[in-house]
């Protein structure tokens, strides 16, 4: 996650990032996203999820990691860089157990119809990443 944050960091500098009239839309999906791997819900995680591997590793991740599910419903977006021309990857602040550290979201494809290709933290001391 550090080389991670590490990464954006150059990116956001790179693309002079700012928040934009659709990161409200991005905000939906990774609540939605968060709701359904919490609750375990597989279908929902294979519609928001890019691939069937991430909707499987969002039923792991919040099975061993509940804090970062739970954390990313209601987060506080703080930073917003465009990678590719469908590609957007946010980074999240949370209040609970993660508050001391981001939550980078990957999200694909455009904002009213994005969908979760990547997460990374290292919320919990031992990190997980997809």
């Amino acid at each position: 996650m550090k080389g991670a944050a590490a990464v954006l960091g150059v990116l956001t500098a790179a693309t002079g990032c700012r928040p934009t009239s659709s990161d409200h839309l991005y905000q939906g999906q990774v609540e939605r996203f968060a709701t359904a791997a919490a609750a375990q819900d597989s279908s929902a995680l294979r519609r928001l999820a890019e691939s069937d591997e991430v909707a499987r590793w969002a039923l792991e991740a919040a099975r061993l990691r509940p804090a970062i599910f739970t954390g990313l419903r209601g987060a506080v977006h703080v930073k917003r860089a465009r990678v590719a021309a469908d590609t957007v990857v946010m980074v999240y602040h949370t209040l609970g157990a993660c508050a001391d550290r981001p939550i980078v979201v990957t999200f694909v494809g455009p904002a009213s119809t994005s969908r979760v290709s990547r997460i990374e933290t290292d919320c919990q001391s031992q990190g997980i990443a997809r």
